[in-house]
């Protein structure tokens, strides 16, 4: 064997697969509390593709896991859940030079990565390569004590017409693909306020837990942050009545959405950055 090799993470090494991700994420309890049943019962529901999981392993032991989502569509690969042991020199390097080779060898176009702020080692590794840092995003929570206003009153019918189960993608950090498989995520109120044409608020509550809820934000362009603000409320308020307490959603970072979640009560758990390196091929 190698003195580092990179395999598929499949049968008994998903266990390794899991203890490096769970030693890179211990500071995040969420992260942390996935368990190999857990992960068994994502790959058994077709949630992740049991391909995508690859493990780097030395003589000593698992160094580094990551999962490889590839979007032909798009021509882009998607490094998710990029975990690193602690303390093991050089760990990760040979998985993403593994990783870039498998790119390479199918041609795509772009790989990107999102990296979760409590693994800052994992977006240390990707600096050594020619990723661009493009964007950062905010994942904000707020716990409902009391009643929100009412923002506005807006017939729904059209957008809940077009409002369909919560789909989280593929290459989105494992954490959130298993929430959104546990919870059972139904939609409950869709929300587009008619001087504030370029956002849509779709909000979500669990059928597993229905205190649990969830935002999903739909913005283009300039926005109005009192309008942005009134069209929050007004889902909020739709949440709060259906027994919804606990609610979560994602922004992009330093933007108005983000401003105005945070104004109306929403506090920032913790951030992740997305990294994007352009393939260039020479012509033959």
């Amino acid at each position: 064997m190698p003195a580092t090799t990179v395999v598929r993470a499949e049968g008994p090494l998903l266990s390794h697969w899991l203890e490096v991700y769970t030693l890179a994420s211990k500071r995040h309890l969420k992260s942390a509390m996935l368990s190999v049943a857990d992960l068994q019962g994502l790959l058994d529901s077709k949630h992740v593709n049991p391909d995508s999981f690859l493990l780097e392993m030395t003589r000593a032991g698992p160094t580094a896991a990551a999962r490889l989502v590839i979007d032909h569509s798009r021509g882009c690969a998607h490094i998710s859940d990029l975990a690193l042991s602690p303390e093991r020199k050089n760990a990760g390097v040979e998985l993403v030079d593994y990783i870039l080779g498998t790119t390479r060898n199918q041609g795509l176009l772009r790989l990107e990565s999102e990296v979760l702020d409590y693994m800052s080692s994992s977006a240390d590794v990707l600096s050594k390569y020619t990723f661009e840092p493009r964007q950062t995003y905010s994942h904000l929570r707020d716990l409902m004590t009391s009643p929100p206003e009412s923002g506005i009153e807006v017939s729904t019918t059209e957008v809940m017409r077009r409002l369909g189960p919560l789909s989280i993608e593929e290459h989105c950090p494992l954490a959130d693909l298993f929430e959104n498989a546990a919870r059972k995520w139904r939609p409950v109120i869709g929300l587009r306020y008619e001087l504030e044409p370029n956002v849509s608020v779709f909000g979500y509550q669990s059928e597993k837990i229905p205190t649990r809820g969830y935002l999903l934000i739909d913005s283009i362009g300039i926005i109005d942050p009192k309008n942005v603000i009134l069209t929050l409320k007004g889902a909020l308020h739709h949440m709060y009545r259906d027994g919804v307490r606990d609610v979560k959603t994602k922004a992009e970072g330093d933007s108005v959405l983000q401003w105005a979640l945070t104004s109306i009560g929403f506090v920032i758990e913790f951030t992740s950055h997305k990294f994007v390196m352009d393939m260039y091929y020479s012509e033959r």
